[in-house]
């Protein structure tokens, strides 16, 4: 008797139509899985920044930057850290992703919003900084793979 009354609880919830919200659920046709976080880092004494990240794996279509982080001993100088994409469309798609004046800047935390960068795995994605105050310095990318 209780398998038979599980067994129609269980079909009334299926059979039920309940309301789904659009926020509550994003589903994308042929959207590959979301893969492990991952790390790209790089750190440096008296050196620029010139870190250029690919990710090329079989199985991964896109990668989505979740965060950037980049300590400075120091101020960093009169010089901008860039992040720029490196389309592998071409030069006509290569773009500006973010860029902060490092005069008076030790950290950087920059946190992205999910969907806001994502890139082609086959881009090159390119970190950028004239170390004008001879400072040490360590970067750290988060990220997505899909």
């Amino acid at each position: 008797m209780k398998k038979l009354f599980l067994m129609v609880m269980m079909l009334v919830m299926f059979t039920t139509a309940l309301p789904i919200m659009a926020a509550d659920v994003e589903m994308v046709i042929n959207d590959p899985p979301v893969m492990s976080i991952r790390q790209s880092s790089a750190t440096g004494v008296t050196t620029d920044i010139a870190h250029t990240m690919q990710i090329t794996t079989i199985n991964t279509d896109y990668i989505e930057i979740i965060s950037v982080r980049l300590h400075l001993s120091g101020a960093g100088g009169a010089n901008n850290f860039t992040m720029t994409q490196d389309s592998a469309l071409g030069a006509a798609y290569d773009t500006l992703c973010y860029s902060q004046d490092m005069t008076l800047v030790t950290d950087i935390y920059y946190l992205y919003s999910p969907g806001e960068a994502i890139f082609d795995n086959n881009d090159k994605i390119i970190f950028a900084w004239t170390n004008g105050n001879q400072v040490t310095w360590g970067l750290e990318i988060l990220y997505r793979q899909r």
